[in-house]
């Protein structure tokens, strides 16, 4: 039988790639992009992203886990994988190395977070006690919501900012306009 700080270690591990996630996210929108700026195509293509990495999130908080429903959950999550990478030949002449690297440990934790919210999605549809090994993580039921919460904020402030907000600075050849 697994000992109470084994499960609290596991807890903290199955936390760590959302956790990885969101700071790698943070560092590279408010690092990274608020120095170098984003070009137009960024505007929308940050939001779709986030909106692809949600989208398999809301799927688990708004189905019960089924065969069926995980084979959806399991499409959608691998699309975002996918997708989330589309701009790395471009960002390859634009970014600097640092950023480059940060963008790899994203691409690293998308599907790692992905596997850790798998493994907890039964916890926030099932009873207290309908899954006895899944108990002992009970109190991280909430992340779901919480995840699907961030993300949802984070893809909102994407779209507002960039595209309604943020003013790309002037050149000095439109500066003479």
């Amino acid at each position: 039988m697994s000992t109470p700080k084994f499960y609290t270690v596991m807890k903290y591990l199955l936390l760590l790639p959302l956790v990885a996630q969101g700071l790698a996210s943070l560092v590279d929108e408010f690092n990274f992009h608020f120095a170098r700026g984003l070009p137009r195509w960024e505007h929308l293509g940050d939001p779709l992203d986030t909106f692809t990495v949600l989208a398999p999130i809301l799927w688990q908080g708004f189905s019960l886990p089924s065969q069926g429903n995980l084979t959806v959950y399991i499409v959608a999550a691998a699309f975002s994988c996918l997708f989330v990478i589309k701009d790395e030949f471009v960002h390859a002449d634009v970014n600097a190395p640092a950023e480059n690297v940060n963008d790899a440990l994203l691409f690293v934790m998308y599907p790692l977070a992905f596997a850790a919210l798998a493994l907890l999605w039964p916890l926030y549809h099932a009873p207290a006690g309908a899954i006895v090994w899944l108990e002992q993580f009970r109190d991280l039921e909430s992340a779901l919501p919480i995840q699907s919460s961030i993300l949802t904020l984070y893809m909102i402030y994407q779209a507002v900012y960039w595209n309604l907000i943020w003013k790309a600075p002037v050149t000095e050849f439109e500066a003479r306009r």
